[in-house]
């Protein structure tokens, strides 16, 4: 029996697998492997190699969130939207309305 296929019986009557987690990082990893190195096999665009960028960009996103730390859940994804619609290459005509409609 293979180590990731061991699974633990409950006293209810079912089961789960004993290492589910990295079953399922494996299972992850399994279907993403075409993707891992994309950045090295794509010449036509530039794909970076980390994602700083990406990462100051939710970091500003959080810290526009953080401000407004008294507004309801409604409100913040209302923010979010508008942050990330201003920020976006791609606007499409009519989207400020559906935002800023209550």
């Amino acid at each position: 029996m293979s180590f990731l296929e061991e699974k633990t019986y409950h006293p209810g009557g079912s089961w789960s697998h004993t290492h589910a987690r990295l079953k399922s990082a494996q299972r992850s990893m399994g279907r993403m492997i075409p993707y891992l190195f994309t950045y090295q096999n794509e010449k036509t665009i530039f794909v970076p190699r980390t994602t700083n960028t990406l990462e100051g960009h939710f970091r500003h996103l959080k810290v526009r969130v953080h401000v407004h730390c008294g507004i309801s859940i409604h409100r913040k994804k209302k923010l979010t939207e508008a942050v990330l619609l201003n920020s976006s290459a791609t606007y499409q005509k009519g989207m400020e309305q559906r935002l800023f409609m209550p």
